[in-house]
């Protein structure tokens, strides 16, 4: 296998011809090297990129995205996500939330755009490029603004969930995170999220107090309306569960993405878990295979249906009714303003209110 310091050794100027057809190997001055890692296939063409000199121009494109699901959390992005990233034409970060531009979430600058290029693959061919980080939506103005910057011809897709359901999902999820304290019921949780109102969007070390605050669409989606009119698209995660197929091509159209398979991918579903020592070694497992897993994805579900068989409580929390009532009156308001912005909102949101 091609190491990075190998790399360094044989390159020692324009040795480097190109990658082999499956970007499986590289040729370095006329020998073939197996390459197993992206990440250090990344590490490797950027390393040549610095010194190679103009040998390489024109051969591959370091590039940034031209395409982004910008949000919203729980919402189903990352199964679309997944599902986009093996269509042909794709060349996806090889992380799905690459969270680069959160610093300006929190009124920090933002690293080196270098950074940002090493979450994707330099590519010989006009792929389209992207990345899905939902959190992106919070960023609002600021943030719309500059991806519009950065990537002046972009598009970007809004995937939105009834928001009394994402904030369920959110609190389930939160725990499975180790976030929240795994005794905390969800009508406690609410009790907690309610009087923080926005607050927990503005702050890091806050995150697991978002379910309230994530659902506020209509506090964020005016910025991204008149930052990117007719690039941006709005759906729904009802559209995904009405029709997988049809939903996954509008979305892929949109981006640009030449859509041929639309198998379903099912992704980061929330489990109660019982033993959270046991949670954390998982959490982590996954954070280093997540590569991996996008691209086995039988692999990863037969892996977590055999760790969910062993750590996973027996009875599952459903929301109650009584709280599901309360989430429709609690976004009344914000349903309604949210329809003023986007008059094809799914009528059964906030039903009960």
């Amino acid at each position: 296998m091609l190491t990075l310091e190998r790399a360094l050794v044989l390159s020692n100027g324009p040795g480097f011809v190109g990658w082999g057809p499956n970007c499986d190997g590289a040729y370095v001055r006329g020998r073939a090297y197996r390459v197993r890692s992206g990440v250090a296939r990344v590490r490797i063409v950027h390393w040549l990129f610095d010194h190679a000199g103009s040998s390489l121009t024109g051969r591959f494109k370091v590039v940034t995205p031209s395409s982004f699901i910008v949000g919203v959390n729980k919402s189903g992005t990352t199964s679309v996500f997944n599902s986009l990233s093996r269509q042909p034409n794709v060349c996806a970060s090889n992380t799905k939330e690459t969270h680069f531009f959160d610093p300006l979430k929190y009124g920090r600058e933002l690293p080196p755009l270098a950074e940002y290029e090493k979450f994707f693959e330099p590519r010989s061919t006009d792929d389209v490029v992207f990345e899905a980080t939902p959190g992106y939506f919070y960023g609002g103005r600021v943030l719309a603004e500059k991806l519009r910057e950065v990537s002046p011809q972009s598009r970007v897709a809004i995937i939105l969930r009834e928001p009394g359901a994402r904030a369920f999902s959110w609190y389930r999820f939160a725990r499975t995170r180790l976030l929240l304290p795994q005794d905390m019921t969800f009508e406690e949780y609410l009790n907690r999220c309610e009087p923080l109102g926005l607050a927990p969007e503005d702050e890091e070390d806050q995150v697991g107090w978002r379910g309230l605050s994530g659902g506020r669409y209509e506090q964020w989606l005016p910025a991204w309306q008149q930052t990117f009119g007719d690039d941006l698209l709005v759906m729904y995660s009802d559209d995904f569960y009405a029709n997988h197929a049809e939903a996954l091509q509008r979305i892929g159209t949109h981006l640009r993405i030449d859509v041929t398979n639309t198998d379903r991918n099912d992704s980061n579903v929330s489990v109660d878990i019982s033993n959270a020592t046991l949670q954390r070694l998982a959490l982590g497992v996954n954070r280093v295979g997540e590569r991996i897993w996008r691209q086995n994805p039988k692999l990863k579900r037969s892996l977590l249906n055999f760790y969910y068989k062993v750590n996973s409580r027996r009875k599952q929390e459903r929301m109650t009714e009584e709280s599901r009532q309360r989430l429709d009156r609690y976004f009344s308001s914000p349903l309604a303003q949210l329809r003023m912005l986007l008059p094809d909102v799914p009528g059964g949101w906030g039903a009960n209110a």
